[in-house]
């Protein structure tokens, strides 16, 4: 094998590089740069649920507007600061008897790392009622837009935001899933279709991949 391009013996020509190698894989933080894209992805997705009942907690209830937690430049640090687990974003609607409701939502790429905690109601609410000027300036001008009181807020547990691919389809149904401290139920998941080519596109080292 050539050791051309190596560490070992000077710069690197041409495309295979081993700093473009980098790029690719778990060694090039690819599990992150997917995680993010998919955050990019999902939000606008996320979105298309607006003003469609849906349920939650057994009850239906229709969202109109997104608290924006993971996307916002200014609201990561106030929440990483605070040490408290987080989803990345909730929807706020009311039941169809005028009930205020914020919902949890967590993008997750891959469902392995799903936790059913992270998108517990119990959990935003302790995120909420945390001393977050930013968060709750922002919890404030959603509930404007969604017109409701986000101190009359019901907190109902969650969902997992994830695309339509067969690895987590089988976590779902895996054994491991079931045997796992906090099993995912198929109403625990909304899956996503997405086009491979278009999400995967803009990523560092798809040109190489």
């Amino acid at each position: 094998v050539s050791m051309r391009g190596s560490p070992l013996s000077g710069p690197a020509r041409g495309p295979w590089s081993v700093a473009r190698l980098q790029r690719i894989g778990n060694w090039g933080r690819a599990d992150e740069a997917i995680g993010r894209r998919w955050e990019e992805v999902g939000l606008p997705a996320l979105a298309t649920l607006l003003h469609v009942a849906r349920p939650a907690d057994g009850q239906p209830y229709t969202p109109t507007a997104i608290l924006i937690l993971a996307d916002d430049p200014s609201l990561r640090p106030e929440i990483h600061a605070s040490g408290l687990p987080n989803p990345d974003a909730a929807l706020l609607g009311q039941r169809p008897d005028g009930t205020p409701v914020i919902q949890a939502v967590d993008f997750k790429w891959s469902l392995e790392r799903a936790e059913r905690p992270q998108v517990a109601g119990a959990t935003l609410a302790r995120l909420l009622a945390a001393p977050l000027p930013g968060l709750h300036a922002a919890l404030a001008q959603a509930a404007r837009q969604a017109a409701l009181d986000p101190a009359a807020l019901v907190y109902v547990d969650g969902f997992f935001f994830a695309p339509e691919h067969a690895e987590n389809r089988a976590w779902l149904a895996s054994t491991a899933n079931a045997q796992s401290e906090y099993p995912l139920a198929p109403a625990d998941v909304l899956f996503w279709t997405v086009a491979p080519e278009a999400f995967f596109g803009p990523l560092p080292g798809w040109d190489l991949g």
